[in-house]
């Protein structure tokens, strides 16, 4: 190689060095702030997906979206209507365990739509836009729904039902 070829070649490699360096720490950067913001749903999407890559742009769009919604925190009146109402779903769980669950996941689709969310995902059992606003609520919520769903194919016990309610209890 001539002289010239070296000096054109080491400042090309090193543009690309820098520029993988700049791209790992970027990902690294995005993954992190994904993890934060996400906690558990972060995981359960790279399982999902088999991978980081997808996923994370998965929970971009998911980000995407809420920005878009028009997502409200329930007025105090509301808060109070709803916890008042969950209170009494909940009280009847054992002795009614399977249609306590088809109340309560009712009373959280309606405490979703009054709060805004794009509920059109929950029932179509897409990942929620919740769990970017409310990352404990949401995967609770879609477990719960979930279950309420295998409900119509298979008996289940108020052992399996019970896990669902109570992760729901704080939905409002």
């Amino acid at each position: 190689m001539t002289t010239a070829t070296v000096l054109t070649l080491i400042p090309i490699v090193a543009i690309l060095v820098i520029a993988g360096l700049a791209w790992k720490l970027f990902r690294s950067r995005r993954t992190r702030k994904l993890r934060s913001q996400f906690g558990l749903e972060y995981d359960r999407t790279i399982e999902q997906y088999g991978g980081a890559a997808k996923a994370e742009r998965d929970l971009e769009t998911r980000q995407k979206r809420v920005e878009k919604a028009n997502i409200r925190s329930l007025t105090p009146i509301e808060r109070e209507q709803f916890a008042d109402r969950w209170q009494t779903v909940q009280s009847r769980f054992v002795d009614v365990p399977a249609g306590t669950i088809r109340d309560a996941d009712s009373l959280v689709v309606e405490i979703m739509l009054a709060r805004g969310y794009p509920m059109v995902e929950f029932e179509g059992r897409r990942p929620l836009t919740t769990s970017v606003a409310d990352t404990f609520h949401s995967a609770g919520m879609f477990e719960a729904h979930s279950t309420l769903c295998q409900r119509t194919y298979v008996p289940l016990s108020p052992e399996l039902l019970a896990p669902s309610f109570s992760d729901r209890r704080l939905a409002c």
